[in-house]
């Protein structure tokens, strides 16, 4: 079964299993990540690899948002890093209380909309329930609903 991890900017991963922390992944997994960093010096502006006390070597979220999903189907979500997010006290039981990285996901698209040029500007998300579904999904069914635009216009327009 694959795994899905959500980071924040400047959050780490890590291949140890500790009860302390969520954000670890198999050390297979972790290894191979940190042979695409080494082997791609590019990627340092999105993972860089250090060590943490009590963890060892691990790999640290940079200032950059999106997704990466490795051979092994595991995802992680890089959102962003937004302080003074407040969790929700909802009264309706049936609806599943805003967690932060929720919260994150939505600010997140908001920003997105707000780029001069951007395919996110149409992009509504009344239509999805965008902050409980994986981002790639999010990024995905945006890119569905802009080529469905392309095909009803006709490609040769």
């Amino acid at each position: 079964m694959s795994k899905q991890i959500v980071l924040k900017e400047y959050s780490y991963i890590q291949y140890k299993d500790s009860s302390k922390e969520e954000n670890y992944i198999k050390e297979k997994t972790f290894n191979e990540l940190e042979k695409f960093v080494l082997d791609n010096e590019e990627t340092a502006q999105y993972l860089k690899i250090t060590t943490k006390k009590g963890y060892g070597k691990v790999l640290q979220a940079q200032n950059y948002v999106g997704v990466i999903q490795t051979k092994d189907g595991t995802t992680i979500e890089i959102l962003p890093k937004i302080s003074n997010l407040k969790d929700d006290n909802q009264t309706d039981k049936n609806v599943r209380p805003k967690t932060k990285e929720d919260k994150s996901k939505e600010i997140l698209i908001k920003m997105l909309k707000t780029l001069k040029k951007s395919p996110f500007k149409n992009f509504n998300m009344a239509n999805l329930k965008s902050s409980k579904i994986p981002l790639l999904e999010v990024f995905i069914t945006m890119f569905l609903e802009e080529l469905s635009k392309l095909i009803q216009k006709g490609l040769k327009f």
